[in-house]
């Protein structure tokens, strides 16, 4: 950010979690000397943005927190017994879990969800543990709800290790490749994902917009994509970024660009 202020940038992002909060003087710094300060890839659409920023490029993590809640209802025919694994400090969180107790709320009120909170530097060490305590604590859990799907790499064990597989599934949000190698597995049974291209595309364009002195894009239009066994393949051996949602968005952005 330092960097930009000395170059005279007219714009920094602040992309995929940074959180503007830890900068304010930064933040504070570059406004003042004239540059947009745009958090992108960071905030739900109904959350508040710090103060300070200049706009923001959100993502629907409350829509995404209701389709976690919503595959558990349907998987289980609304007898969801379920445990959501979540790290609050990071600013989305709030979002998504809104969106899981609005679903159950809504759908299956009679549906059981236990929030657990684990700090990011912890997963390693503390979510396996409190998963098999869990899964060994109540015969009748049948859902594990990691939030940000690299959590999964520590659930996955703990299910093995407990010989809950046949009971328990796992469903949780990124469409981080690896995670969707689990899936291709069936280790994981459901992943969204979320294609970091087309954020990327629609970051660039909502922040050229802002440059160009045109209204603020409140929706940035970035889709969700649920990967399972019956798709998952199209990920790539192995998953790879960005594959399996098609292309036809580059020619709609190269389009509305005036590039083709």
């Amino acid at each position: 950010m330092n960097h930009a202020i000395n170059q005279g940038y007219d714009l920094i992002d602040l992309v995929g979690g940074t959180d503007p909060k830890v900068l304010a003087p930064q933040v504070k710094q570059a406004t003042d000397a004239g540059i947009m300060v745009v958090a992108s890839h960071y905030n739900g659409f109904e959350q508040q943005l710090p103060e300070g920023i200049t706009n923001d490029v959100p993502i629907d993590y409350l829509t995404a927190g209701k389709l976690l809640a919503d595959w558990a209802i349907w998987k289980t025919d609304a007898d969801v017994n379920a445990l959501v694994i979540v790290s609050n400090e990071v600013y989305s969180t709030e979002s998504m879990i809104n969106g899981i107790k609005q679903e159950f709320e809504a759908h299956c009120p009679d549906c059981k969800a236990r929030i657990v909170n684990v700090p990011v530097p912890e997963w390693s060490s503390k979510i396996q543990p409190n998963v098999q305590s869990a899964l060994l604590a109540d015969p009748t859990l049948n859902y594990i709800i990691p939030i940000y799907d690299s959590m999964s790499q520590f659930v996955v064990p703990a299910v093995t290790l407990t010989g809950a597989g046949d009971r328990v599934k796992i469903a949780t949000f990124n469409g981080t490749p690896f995670v969707l190698g689990l899936v291709q597995q069936g280790s994981v049974e459901m992943d969204i994902g979320e294609n970091l291209d087309w954020i990327g595309h629609a970051i660039m364009d909502a922040e050229m917009r802002l440059l160009c002195g045109l209204e603020p894009v409140d929706d940035p239009k970035i889709p969700f994509y649920i990967f399972d066994q019956s798709n998952a393949e199209d990920a790539g051996h192995p998953p790879q970024l960005s594959t399996g949602y098609g292309d036809a968005y580059i020619a709609g952005y190269d389009e509305l660009w005036g590039l083709k």
